[in-house]
């Protein structure tokens, strides 16, 4: 790798919901995303999405496996050794302690944005990056920013849902579980299976699950542009309730079906999409449900709101 500067950004985030923020983000930020040095784990998602960009490749660890963290900062090390950058932004989760640390001690100046599934506070990996001297630290919600967080807006600024002119039947659905491995969401699925109508063209993201004999097509992982396109074509989505997932919806017009994951049956590891389900909730801007309270009528009810964007404020970031 060559040295650069010029305004390169060091742009950091696992996959999944925290890359899918920090893309989004970056177009609200004076940051150039093809003038950068993305860092993620490599998916079907993550390597659709970074086609054509400059990319470091990490493997995949847990916030909490701190010898996954040993092996990430070596590599932020040389990753910083080797190029110079002008700031590091990062949404999250296990990639951004190593890589913040090395960039501070390279003198960059570094920006970590707590994701917006933490509406209550930070998370692990937050807690952990706030630890790192002259690291500026925001938070998406007012609610808890404070001396040390600052609020610099939401990703979900700027979008509203409205009833559509006209019912929208239930032709086609996406059932989506994300692209958490280790984590199969079998509740959802056999809940959506229940609550769809069996006339209903339905197609099926199951990762891992190991539910079987669902009607429809059945995929295990979508390339970003897959699933746009899918979603550019359904009357209804639901999913669990990642940020990415969410997200995607409502910038294809859906107003998403939520069920959020629950650490008690093995589905993630803490409640945190409840408190990101329950936000989007009060704002109108998804249909939430637990597994065994989904209903036909509450897929007809997000089919028949459409979700715009609405002017809102830009994200700020400190100087």
């Amino acid at each position: 790798m060559s040295k650069s500067g010029d305004g390169r950004a060091l742009l950091i985030a696992t996959a999944g919901g925290h890359l899918t923020q920090l893309s989004n983000l970056v177009q609200r930020l004076d940051i150039d995303p093809a003038n950068a040095v993305w860092v993620t784990v490599p998916t079907t998602q993550s390597r659709s999405m970074l086609a054509g960009h400059d990319v470091v490749w990490a493997t995949y660890s847990s916030p909490r496996d701190f010898r996954g963290l040993g092996r990430h900062l070596t590599k932020a090390l040389d990753v910083l050794r080797c190029q110079d950058f002008d700031i590091a932004v990062s949404t999250g989760a296990s990639l951004a302690p190593p890589f913040l640390a090395a960039a501070r001690l390279r003198g960059v100046p570094s920006h970590y944005i707590e994701s917006a599934t933490r509406v209550d506070g930070p998370s692990f990996s937050g807690r952990l990056v706030a630890r790192i001297p002259g690291v500026k630290l925001y938070s998406q919600y007012e609610s808890w920013a404070d001396g040390r967080w600052a609020y610099g807006g939401s990703i979900f600024d700027g979008w509203a849902t409205t009833p559509r002119p006209e019912p929208r039947p239930l032709r086609r659905a996406l059932v989506t579980v994300g692209s958490a491995r280790g984590f199969p969401f079998d509740r959802m699925l056999l809940a959506a299976r229940d609550a769809l109508p069996t006339d209903c063209e339905t197609t099926w993201q199951v990762l891992d699950s190991s539910v079987r004999e669902l009607p429809g097509r059945v995929v295990h992982e979508f390339k970003s542009a897959e699933l746009r396109s899918e979603l550019e074509t359904v009357d209804v989505v639901i999913s669990h309730a990642g940020t990415g997932s969410a997200l995607t919806a409502l910038q294809l017009g859906l107003c998403p079906v939520l069920v959020p994951r629950s650490q008690a049956h093995g589905e993630h590891v803490d409640d945190h999409q409840f408190q990101i389900a329950r936000m989007l909730g009060d704002r109108a801007l998804a249909v939430v449900r637990a597994p065994e309270e989904l209903t036909t009528a509450d897929l007809v009810q997000a089919a028949g709101r459409i979700a715009t964007e609405v002017p809102g404020p830009s994200f700020r970031l400190s100087a």
